[in-house]
């Protein structure tokens, strides 16, 4: 089962820095997004913890308000995230816990990163394939030093239509149901 999980720097001008309540102080940024990315089942990910490249560029984020998110295949979800000072936070843990994916236990997901502290980054787990799409509650939660620097809960909503693309469903205006 491949699933991507990537933290990618975005080069665009960086947004102005706002505080999340129960963002700790080395985080100046933390939105909550999603965004679609094509399919690529031959993609050069790697098992379990993969990396998708994105041939022009990284994809624009959509903010989301509500915590809810209609899962799909094709879905990314996770946070546009910048590090307070001038320089980046290093060796962040970032968790991810879920329901039970399809036909396995595996309930967690882990990796470290640095997070920027110049522009934003997507720190972010995605649905590369229609199989690993796993509605319920999703949290994400960064640690650094057994500390907890930030952590949200967001909400995957059987979509109308399952098996449409997160790209399908954003071509044809169909994203948010």
């Amino acid at each position: 089962m491949r699933l991507t999980l990537f933290l990618i720097s975005l080069f665009a001008s960086p947004l102005s820095a706002q505080q999340i309540g129960g963002t700790d102080h080395l985080l100046s940024h933390v939105r909550p997004v999603f965004f679609c990315v094509d399919l690529h089942p031959d993609s050069s990910a790697q098992e379990d913890l993969g990396v998708w490249t994105f041939p022009h560029g990284a994809p624009l984020p959509y903010e989301i308000s509500d915590n809810q998110v209609m899962a799909r295949p094709g879905l990314a979800f996770g946070f546009e995230i910048r590090a307070s000072g001038p320089d980046r936070l290093r060796d962040v843990t970032i968790v991810v816990d879920h329901p039970p994916l399809q036909d396995t236990k595996v309930t967690r997901h882990s990796w470290t990163a640095d997070i920027p502290a110049r522009g934003n980054a997507l720190s972010y787990y995605g649905f590369g394939r229609p199989e690993e799409v796993t509605t319920g509650r999703w949290s994400f939660s960064y640690i650094k030093d057994d500390r907890v620097l930030y952590r949200h809960d967001f909400d995957l909503l059987p979509a109308k239509d399952p098996l449409q693309t997160c790209v399908a469903a954003e071509m044809s205006g169909t994203l948010h149901e």
